[in-house]
């Protein structure tokens, strides 16, 4: 390519939406055609045109990878890559970031000998002289450990460079935090929030959400979720960003959505990326397994209350049918009570009936007609107990019953009356 014009056209269109394939064919076939007179003029627009910068990163880490001489002999760090990553440091904007991460990624994937060859103590001499490749080379070191998980190896290395070096980067604070969630140490919401809302870096706020990604915490799933719609503005072509998007839908329950976000993820990632291709299946399951269990526990609980609810329903309808017993009770005493009154009234009628007629029948005869009109009372008096006697009352032991056992007879009596 003979200007940077050239370099821009071809960076334009390299990127195709929604179809991972065809952009890493396209990514391929610019890095095979850039010399490194190119790669001055890629990390010019690097540095001064947002717009390409995704697909700037990408060429230029597939172009590292492929000048890397042969692993035949004794790994030996790039000092080319070092000079031109350090020309692309700038506290305005996150390319510098953007590139090292992506040339770290791709060279831990097909040259990790490469990256071995860089060690600690180079870095931390670098310091001591103040060189200017010493933040370059921490960050590579940091990002390197960051993608084999070695939480502990970001916590020594940001020991080992002390205290006012972190704090002096947003990226290493960061950087910091993401090990410290990794380790399960504990992380404020807060602490991560502070650093969320003071930069609009995506590589910072992509380290943030991936060490929230390793919580189960249910209080940074809301965190996750901003954090993820700010990148999605920014980058709405980052598959990795949807994986996590998801991932903190399906801590709240919001699985419809979550299944949405990882497809999405799912169709951006291209097919060759087998390690975070099977981060992606993985995230599928569980939101599969995890909504249909939600599934499972709702119906099962609803079915619960609808079966507790027909016994206490029943269980009342018998405790009113008892409370009705017990005033039919009462009112059946009352009525005994009247009935014995009457009949003591009618025998003290049928006897001064008796007398009121006089001399003119026997005494056997008036025996009789005071037998007849006992009798006559005695009768009443059994009809009356009859016809108003109300049926036992349910025991407490009968309506404990309708808790062991909805379908006893005992669940139908009581619901009889309803």
């Amino acid at each position: 390519m003979d200007s940077v014009g050239d370099v821009a056209g071809a960076l334009a269109e390299a990127r195709v939406a929604d179809d991972p394939i065809r952009t890493s064919a396209n990514i391929d076939a610019i890095a095979a055609r850039l010399t490194r007179s190119d790669m001055d003029r890629l990390a010019l627009l690097l540095r001064t045109d947002p717009a390409l910068r995704h697909a700037g990163a990408d060429v230029s880490a597939a172009w590292f990878v492929a000048h890397q001489p042969p692993a035949d002999g004794q790994p030996r760090w790039d000092d080319y890559l070092s000079t031109w990553l350090t020309a692309l440091r700038d506290d305005d904007n996150d390319a510098f970031e953007m590139a090292s991460s992506s040339i770290t990624w791709q060279l831990r994937s097909h040259r990790p000998d490469v990256l071995n060859a860089l060690a600690l103590s180079q870095v931390i001499a670098e310091q001591e002289s103040s060189s200017d490749l010493f933040d370059t080379h921490l960050s590579i070191l940091l990002q390197a450990a960051r993608y084999d998980f070695n939480f502990e190896r970001i916590e020594r290395i940001l020991s080992a460079v002390g205290e006012g070096v972190t704090n002096s980067s947003l990226y290493y604070r960061a950087m910091l935090q993401y090990s410290r969630l990794g380790r399960g140490k504990q992380v404020t919401v807060q602490e991560i929030s502070t650093i969320a809302t003071a930069t609009d870096s995506e590589k910072i706020l992509s380290l943030l959400l991936h060490g929230l990604w390793f919580t189960a915490d249910q209080r940074f799933a809301e965190e996750m979720l901003s954090i993820s719609r700010r990148l999605l503005v920014i980058n709405p072509q980052n598959a990795v960003t949807y994986m996590r998007q998801a991932s903190a839908l399906r801590r709240v329950g919001r699985f419809p959505e979550a299944v949405t976000s990882i497809n999405k993820a799912i169709a951006l990632n291209p097919p060759t990326d087998r390690e975070v291709h099977n981060d992606f299946k993985l995230e599928r399951v569980t939101i599969a397994i995890q909504h249909d269990a939600q599934l499972r526990l709702e119906r099962e609980t609803a079915a619960q209350l609808e079966r507790q609810g027909r016994v206490q329903r029943r269980k009342l309808n018998a405790l009113i049918d008892r409370t009705n017993d017990q005033l039919s009770d009462s009112l059946f005493k009352v009525v005994e009570i009247l009935g014995v009154f009457t009949a003591i009234i009618g025998a003290i009628a049928t006897i001064v009936a008796g007398n009121a007629i006089g001399d003119g029948i026997s005494w056997w005869a008036r025996i009789l007609l005071v037998l007849a009109g006992g009798v006559v009372i005695l009768g009443f008096f059994v009809l009356l107990r009859f016809i108003v006697r109300p049926p036992p009352p349910l025991s407490d032991e009968d309506l404990d019953d309708f808790d062991d056992d909805e379908d006893s007879p005992l669940l139908h009596q009581g619901a009889a009356g309803v």
